[in-house]
């Protein structure tokens, strides 16, 4: 076991929730002590606080918010979304300085490796960043999530309409999970296996290849 038993997470929406969710059945079970959840304002920490977790309302933008929040975690898994994801610079230098073992970075999707276009710049520098001070990351690449692209119009699925469209020859195979396979393993990987397997890795996962 990692032995990692305190968690963190910046993000409570697409996929956060599902983690929370999986962390903190993780909590009653006896295998997590601490779920505490990075909030930008109160809203919604009410009902956070009612399911066993710590919401902690920071300011990325102010280094001692995030370090006093992250004081005593194990982990920290950010779920920011790609217009919050220069975020996770700050975040992550916070929690060097706090103390934290582990940073689980918001790439869930497609892997980031040798691509240099879009995002993946931003998400290429931010692990180098992480690795440059000292603290040990980790990637879960999981594809597309297969409970929620089929209900996202601006996807071309506007399954409402009946209408859906299909980019290229639509023959071509791609990786699907949905978002409660991907936070139970996360939550596995993050309590169950040694850290030397989880330190600066990328682990490619997926619950099914099909075309779109």
């Amino acid at each position: 076991m990692s032995g990692y038993k305190h968690f963190a997470v910046a993000g409570a929406g697409t996929i956060g929730k599902y983690i929370i969710d999986e962390l903190l059945k993780a909590r009653v079970g006896g295998t997590v002590d601490r779920v505490v959840v990075l909030t930008r304002s109160a809203e919604g920490n009410d009902a956070l606080a009612a399911k066993g977790a710590e919401p902690i309302i920071v300011d990325y933008h102010t280094p001692s918010s995030l370090e006093s929040a992250l004081q005593g975690i194990d982990v920290l898994i950010s779920t920011l979304a790609i217009p919050a994801l220069a975020l996770q610079t700050p975040l992550g230098s916070a929690a060097k300085a706090a103390g934290v073992q582990l940073f689980v970075l918001s790439e869930f999707g497609g892997s980031s490796e040798g691509h240099d276009d879009g995002v993946f710049p931003l998400k290429n520098a931010q692990r180098e960043h992480l690795t440059s001070i000292g603290l040990p990351w980790i990637v879960f690449c999981t594809g597309f999530f297969s409970d929620w692209f089929w209900f996202q119009p601006f996807l071309g699925y506007d399954l409402a309409n009946g209408r859906v469209e299909v980019g290229g020859t639509g023959d071509s195979l791609v990786s699907w999970t949905s978002r409660v396979d991907i936070a139970r393993y996360v939550v596995y990987a993050t309590t169950a296996l040694p850290p030397a397997k989880l330190h600066n890795r990328m682990i490619k996962m997926e619950g099914e290849r099909y075309t779109p």
